[in-house]
């Protein structure tokens, strides 16, 4: 009887647990300003289901931002739900319909669509694309360039105006990986408004110089990304209409978004072959030699120093030393590289010793390189330099003639004369049980210990060139604290404007070294996530740091110095937590 109604009992919780798979799809918001953006989500319901690949829509830019999950007990129901979201950021203004897709479930498949309109934003009712708010353009000051031969790439922002967006502008790929030579380091380097069209456009110039190793076509389409700063979607008012305000109490927030950008092509062509003079070593560009040698007055067997200056626009970090000739009646070292005063200018240094009194002149030295400009080879020539030498103390000592009758000469009894008498009798300093003492096995110990420290040491520096996540993180606390260092001593000279923003700088940089994510991708959010056990005195930090940046007056100077102190603090207990 007991079992009976056990059975029923669990067949009646099936029965009422059972529910209909299910799946729909929805989006947060189907109406949307050009600046603004949306979450679709695909919800399944009492099933299981994966991620939907979207097709290409013209005018949307579709992101899959993740999966998660939840479950409800209600009157001895239990439903589950797996959500699948998907962040839409609009390129154009129009009316789009996403999908139809197919989803299969245990009971058929089904189709999903979901229909988004964009409107004109606010701040230019004009505008229908988002490219007629803000784009990019690359360009470069060569056209068709030599390998290693240095050349500028100039990238402009366009901003109009109306459109607001924070400090930080991240490119986040789109240059070549291969065949350049190191990583390039853009900087900003003017600011202008021009009218385009009618409207008012910001424009931020950025420049950074390239250099190829290889020849062939390489292209350049840089992703760029900024922060816009939107008004924050449905959120109750508190009164205030200064944006100070709006952002303290968020009602604004920082939404990144990729520019536009053309495409730039440039062909790479190879330094040619013919003609090439024996005495090029790889320099490009358009250089000037001189040459100089120290001293010109000498004795045999003393050093002369000879100098080589190179100064142009060119691979100057490529270029290997002028080859002087060789030659019996002096001995020659390998030149090597000497610190310089003066801006692109390279600098070396030969020790040149000479063997014979009958040298008298040092001969010339030169330099070749391939010329840009007029495309040919060209070869500097510096020298012969002309040195007096005088027989030195071993050309005379070898060349004099002692005479046996000399009065000062003394006979030795034998010929090697041993600092120390022979001892009488030898002892074997080790025994069995010098063996087992303990300064012998440190001794025996060393190179073991050695040995597993620098394989330790090597793995570590290989860790940190090719794990870019790993080197991220050692640069963290650096960083940071040298923006530390920087707020501080703007606070003591009295600018507190800069010491915000270098404090600004060291949250934005070390939870970006931290997360591995570009300065653009570090929101409080993320950062709460990442380190949640300091949750509360984060985000009253990053608070009080956008409400001064943002604020129109100046906070005093006690409170940046606590902001700072806090920072450290807060920057310190971080690096110690493991992610």
């Amino acid at each position: 009887m007991n079992k009976r109604i056990i059975y029923f009992l669990w067949v009646g919780l099936v029965f009422l647990n059972a529910h209909a798979a299910d799946v729909q799809m929805k989006l947060d918001r189907n109406i949307i300003s050009l600046l603004d953006r949306t979450v679709l989500s695909v919800e399944f319901s009492d099933t299981t289901g994966d991620a939907i690949e979207f097709p290409i829509i013209d005018g949307l830019d579709i992101q899959y931002q993740g999966k998660s999950s939840e479950t409800r007990i209600v009157n001895m129901q239990r439903t589950f739900k797996i959500i699948h979201r998907y962040l839409i950021t609009p390129k154009q203004t129009g009316n789009f319909i996403i999908g139809p897709v197919q989803v299969d479930l245990p009971g058929g498949s089904r189709a999903l669509q979901a229909q988004l309109q964009v409107i004109k934003s606010q701040n230019d009712s004009e505008a229908q694309q988002l490219s007629q708010l803000l784009y990019a353009e690359i360009a470069s000051t060569h056209s068709n360039p030599y390998v290693y031969e240095p050349f500028d790439l100039t990238l402009k922002l366009y901003i109009r105006e109306g459109i607001q967006i924070d400090n930080s502008i991240s490119i986040l790929g789109g240059l070549p990986e291969q065949g350049i030579d190191g990583d390039p380091d853009w900087k900003r380097v003017h600011q202008e408004q021009q009218v385009i069209e009618g409207h008012i456009y910001t424009i931020t110039t950025l420049k950074t110089t390239f250099q190829t190793i290889t020849a062939g076509t390489f292209t350049f389409e840089p992703n760029v990304q900024l922060n816009l700063i939107v008004p924050r979607q449905n959120r109750r008012s508190y009164g205030f209409n200064d944006p100070f305000f709006g952002d303290f109490f968020g009602r604004q927030e920082h939404r990144p978004v990729k520019l536009e950008c053309n495409k730039l092509t440039l062909p790479v062509r190879p330094v040619p072959q013919k003609n090439c003079p024996p005495t090029y070593t790889g320099a490009v560009g358009q250089f000037e030699f001189q040459a100089s040698i120290s001293p010109t007055q000498l004795k045999t067997g003393e050093p002369i120093t000879l100098t080589s200056h190179i100064k142009g626009i060119g691979n100057l970090d490529k270029i290997t030393p002028p080859i002087l000739a060789t030659n019996t009646a002096y001995k020659i070292y390998q030149p090597r590289i000497i610190p310089s005063a003066e801006t692109r200018t390279l600098q070396f240094e030969q020790i040149i010793i000479p063997q014979s009194a009958e040298l008298t002149q040092i001969p010339a030295i030169h330099f070749s390189y391939f010329n840009t400009q007029d495309e040919s080879f060209h070869t500097l020539t510096a020298g012969p330099f002309a040195i007096e030498l005088s027989p030195g103390d071993q050309a005379r000592l070898l060349t004099s003639k002692t005479s046996l009758s000399d009065p000062t000469l003394r006979t030795l009894d034998y010929d090697i004369i041993h600092l120390k008498p022979q001892p009488k009798r030898w002892k074997n300093p080790y025994t069995l049980e010098t063996l087992y003492s303990r300064k012998s096995l440190i001794w025996i110990s060393t190179p073991l210990l050695l040995w597993i420290a620098t394989f330790l040491w090597i793995r570590i520096l290989h860790r940190r060139q090719n794990d870019s996540a790993y080197q991220r993180r050692s640069q963290a606390w650096p960083e940071a604290s040298r923006s530390l260092k920087e707020a501080q001593k703007a606070l003591n000279e009295n600018n507190l404007t800069a010491a915000n923003e270098a404090l600004y700088q060291a949250i934005t940089t070390y939870f970006g070294h931290r997360l591995n994510r570009p300065p653009g991708e570090v929101t409080c959010t993320r950062i709460i996530q990442a380190f949640n056990q300091e949750q509360v005195v984060l985000t009253e930090l990053i608070k009080a740091i956008e409400h001064n940046r943002y604020s129109p007056s100046t906070p005093p100077q006690e409170t940046i110095q606590m902001q700072i102190k806090t920072t450290r603090s807060l920057l310190q207990k971080c690096e110690r937590t493991r992610l």
